[in-house]
């Protein structure tokens, strides 16, 4: 990804991007969400975007990326932030492999030798970030410990 090609799709809000930093959280070895820095002039921040992941899904780093960068990119189009991030868990249905599941929030999917709740990579982003698609965020001690910069 380069800020060539964006240009071409997103326009003039590329011209406000100098740099864009992805990273990816993991929890025991399981991606939890990634996230895209926007950068302007001076290294200013000027928006993140996150893609939490799913445990019910096979994870893919080039979907996770291009999700938050579009995110990133949708807050500083907007100049504001959007899609808050809701950890409330809420009893639902869902159909899993051709199998209907009451109660989706108790399920436990077992990787390796750990049981994982399948939710908690929404609690976790939601205790590191308030919406998917942040404008002009405050960093974080995780982010600000990848950028180097002192609290």
């Amino acid at each position: 990804m380069n800020l060539e090609k964006l240009k071409k799709k997103h326009g003039e809000v590329i011209d406000l991007i100098e740099s864009f930093e992805f990273y990816t959280r993991y929890e025991a070895g399981i991606p939890i969400y990634t996230a895209c820095l926007l950068f302007g002039e001076n290294g200013t921040v000027l928006s993140r975007g996150i893609s939490v992941c799913s445990l019910l899904e096979e994870f893919s780093s080039k979907e996770g990326k291009n999700r938050a960068l579009g995110r990133a990119i949708k807050a500083v189009a907007n100049t504001g932030s959007s899609e808050p991030i809701n950890a409330i868990v809420r009893p639902i249905t869902n159909c899993l492999y051709g199998l209907q599941k009451e109660n989706f929030y108790d399920e436990e999917r077992i990787l390796g030798e750990e049981k994982f709740n399948s939710f908690i990579p929404i609690i976790i982003a939601s205790s590191k970030f308030t919406h998917k698609s942040e404008y002009a965020p405050m960093l974080n001690s995780d982010e600000m410990l990848l950028l180097n910069i002192e609290e």
